[in-house]
């Protein structure tokens, strides 16, 4: 198990004190679950902020306002920046409404999506402010009482309507065609979004004709929004526009720019289809993992699953833009994906003689999955893998070895994180500088040879622009080893 500092969140080994901070490593019992969970807020494992952001929404906690606030403002990783919005929106304190109002508008659009959802459930919560009264174009009032539950008010729909099937042709009523002609306006698309939800059901033909009407363009946020709407509605209407445009060929739309922005209308779609009973919805994707690798599709997969899309999530470990997708899509299957894992691992595409790029970081990808999933008894299975001529496989298996293997195991992976410091890869030499520093008492012995090592031969013990030495990164490490020893005495 990796273990971090919890006042600077650096990898520590087994010390009772940080090496680069000096803090306390004792385990403390005077902090509350809700106070352990803001902390982990700035934790540096990505997935770790994700879900104390998603415990603290569903434990609805007031002390982590703030905390989420900051968090949704300042961070650049926009799955965590969905989270504290989500967070917030299940919360319900009227001291997220500026955060959310801000996000609703800038930066990524599942944060915007995610932001307006939040808004809506704001609206809501008792004692918030009213979301506003909608207006058409010419200024006349059209709605001016607050926005319904939306899900009491779909809810209440479905029972009404639980043996009759949408038509999806019914033309909208006028207000209907206002607030869909208010989707493709920024400044009211918010507001126009939430008076279709308000509508129900009855609004979900006229979304659906919206998206068959419209064609794609390098600005997708009308038809992404049409996707939310759909995707929150439901009913089977909602499903078959929703299937419409996941099953749509991307390959049909000559331009490149309009195509990448539909893209993600399609992603969303698809990423929908998982939230949707029975078998329709399931069957439609395992369809699209045939085709081309969509986020979309991984994120529905991980909510499924679904041990049949195992297969096609390995092989877009290959595709940098999907990858963290299928992969935390695999983690969510868990330990049914070893087999074909272990496949994966052994499986080397090569072209004129040598192992693709693509291929090498599929493999370096699948052993970080394994991190997680395999056994400590099986890891003896990969030892081969510290040979590997690929760097990055080599890599990820001297962290496998180190935080999970035995004795011997873990000197054998920190034999391997030495030589990595003569990698020309700058981001593997400072993982493996934190790795080193963070067991360094397990292998002090192997850095203090190589130090030597390095002064016999002359190298240089200060740090050199642009790339520094591996005995000026080991006397580093050996530094901060010796201050912590001080720290602790």
């Amino acid at each position: 198990m990796v273990r971090y500092c919890p006042t600077c969140w650096s990898e520590v080994g087994k010390n009772d004190s940080c090496p680069k901070c000096g803090g306390s490593l004792r385990t403390s019992t005077n902090e509350s679950y809700e106070e352990k969970l803001i902390w982990a807020l700035r934790h540096p494992e990505p997935t770790t902020p994700v879900r104390a952001a998603t415990i603290l929404g569903a434990r609805r906690a007031l002390a982590a306002v703030q905390p989420l606030i900051a968090v949704a403002l300042s961070t650049s990783d926009f799955y965590l920046q969905e989270a504290a919005v989500v967070a917030l929106g299940q919360i319900g304190d009227k001291r997220a409404q500026p955060c959310l109002e801000r996000l609703s508008r800038e930066g990524a659009v599942r944060v915007r999506l995610a932001a307006r959802r939040a808004l809506a459930r704001l609206a809501e919560s008792p004692g918030a402010k009213s979301s506003g009264s909608l207006r058409d174009e010419r200024g006349a009032a059209l709605r001016t009482a607050p926005v319904p539950d939306v899900a009491q008010t779909v809810d209440s729909k479905t029972r009404e309507n639980s043996q009759a099937r949408e038509p999806v042709t019914a033309p909208p009523d006028k207000e209907l065609n206002v607030l869909i002609a208010q989707l493709q306006d920024p400044s009211r698309s918010n507001q126009a979004l939430l008076g279709l939800l308000a509508q129900g059901r009855e609004a979900v033909p006229a979304l659906a004709e919206f998206l068959r009407s419209t064609k794609p363009s390098t600005v997708a946020e009308a038809r992404l929004l049409a996707v939310e709407g759909l995707s929150i509605l439901k009913g089977e209407a909602a499903l078959d526009a929703l299937i419409e445009v996941a099953t749509k060929r991307l390959a049909d739309i000559p331009d490149p720019a309009v195509r990448l922005a539909e893209e993600c209308v399609v992603s969303r779609a698809a990423s929908a289809l998982a939230d949707f009973s029975g078998p329709r919805g399931r069957e439609t994707l395992l369809k699209l993992l045939e085709g081309k690798p969509l986020v979309g599709v991984a994120e529905a997969f991980e909510k499924l699953k679904d041990p049949r899309a195992i297969p096609w999530l390995i092989a877009w470990l290959e595709d940098d833009f999907v990858a963290r997708a299928a992969a935390d899509a695999i983690l969510s299957i868990g330990r049914p994906a070893i087999p074909a894992l272990l496949v994966s691992l052994a499986k080397r595409k090569a072209q004129y003689g040598a192992e693709t790029r693509t291929s090498q970081r599929r493999r370096a990808r699948v052993l970080e999955i394994l991190h997680d999933l395999i056994e400590a008894e099986n890891i003896a299975s990969l030892e081969s893998l510290l040979e590997d001529p690929a760097e990055g496989v080599r890599w990820n298996a001297a962290k496998l070895f180190v935080r999970r293997g035995n004795g011997d195991q873990q000197r054998r992976g920190i034999q391997v994180a030495l030589t990595i410091l003569d990698f020309s890869d700058s981001f593997l030499r400072a993982e493996s500088e934190e790795l080193l520093t963070s067991y360094y008492e397990m292998g002090h012995d192997m850095i203090e040879q190589a130090i030597q090592a390095g002064r016999t031969r002359g190298d240089s013990e200060t740090p050199k622009f642009p790339r520094e030495t591996a005995l000026a990164v080991l006397l580093r490490v050996q530094h901060r080893a010796i201050r912590s020893r001080k720290v602790e005495s």
